[in-house]
């Protein structure tokens, strides 16, 4: 999955990066996000991961749902990194 990955982890420890993601209304922003931070991965790298997450049952729907409404930013966040 490219770094899309190394990214994640590094925002674990990094406040900033985070913020920056959990802003990031689009896919397009967190692959602009990521070459900021010296990372290379593609729009289709995000959504994979997303749809992964979900598919895979390691996200609820009640997960989604409490994020309803947020950016995308927050839900990659929530659905890659945290659960």
């Amino acid at each position: 999955m490219s770094d899309l990955n190394g990214m994640l982890n590094k925002a674990k420890g990094d406040e900033a990066l985070k913020a920056k993601l959990t802003e990031a209304g689009n896919a397009s922003e967190v692959v602009a996000i990521g070459a900021e931070a010296g990372f290379t991965f593609t729009e289709a790298d995000v959504d994979a991961a997303h749809k992964s997450k979900v598919s895979s049952g390691e996200v609820s729907q009640d997960d989604l749902d409490k994020v309803s409404g947020g950016t995308i930013g927050t839900i990659i966040m929530m659905t890659i990194t945290i659960c």
